[in-house]
This record gives structure tokens, C-alpha cells and sequence, in this order.
């Protein structure tokens, strides 16, 4: 009987992985959403991280499925909770839909976080109206 090593199998799961995820931003990149999806889908199965998730929800945000889009950028930002990206993004998404309150509590964290990023401001006062 041959035994797998399971770090082996976690290592190889992050790998494959991590090819999914990069040739589904490419292909979102590209604008084929169907093959970006099938990837990033596959690399958050394999290794849940906010970065995996973050990336599908991007999909998600492309094929304006908004809803599912905003739970994967919450998912992230519960993940990675210093991830000013992802805090944006889960901004952006949730005034979308309407939730202005819930977004710039994100938008406001995410200026905390990249304080000297004034392209965050810039954003938050465009989105936000100056909030």
C-alpha cells in the first residue's frame, strides 16, 4: 500500500491552485468570463484564500451578479481584514446595492488601511459623495 503524504497533496492543491487562478485572470483579463469562472471557481475549491475569492468575485462583479459578488468580497475581507483592495471592493459592491451605509464603513477602512493612498479618497469621494 502506498501512502500520500497530505502536506505533499496541500502543497499540490495550492499549486494547481494557483495555475487556475492565474489563467483565470488572464482570461478574465481577456474578457472570457465563462473560462474565468470555471477557473477561479476551481483555484477557490482547491485553496480557499481571500485572494481566491477576491478573484472570483471580480467574475462575479463582470457578470454583474452583484449579490454573489458582494458575498465573495465579504468572504475576503473576513479572510484578510487588512486587505484595503478587498474592503473597496466589498464597498463598491455593497452601494451598488444600495447598502451606502454598509459601503463606507468598508470605503472609510480601506482609507484607514492605505492612508497614503489618495487615489482611495479619490474614490471613496466619487462613489460616495465626499462621505
Amino acid at each position: 500500500m502506498h501512502l500520500v503524504d497530505p502536506r505533499t497533496l496541500d502543497f499540490d492543491a495550492r499549486q494547481r491552485a494557483r495555475a487556475h487562478a492565474t489563467r483565470g485572470t488572464i482570461a478574465l483579463r481577456d474578457g472570457d468570463l465563462d473560462r474565468a469562472e470555471h477557473d477561479l471557481r476551481r483555484a477557490l475549491a482547491l485553496d480557499p484564500t481571500a485572494g481566491h475569492a477576491h478573484a472570483r468575485a471580480a467574475v462575479l462583479y463582470a457578470r454583474d451578479d452583484i449579490d454573489a459578488a458582494t458575498s465573495l468580497e465579504a468572504r475576503a475581507v473576513e479572510q484578510d481584514p487588512t486587505n484595503a483592495r478587498c474592503r473597496w471592493d466589498l464597498a463598491v459592491s455593497l452601494h451598488r446595492l444600495g447598502r451606502r451605509e454598509e459601503a463606507l464603513v468598508h470605503a472609510r477602512r480601506a482609507d484607514e488601511l492605505e492612508p497614503r493612498d489618495p487615489t482611495c479618497r479619490a474614490r471613496q469621494v466619487r462613489l460616495l459623495g465626499g462621505s
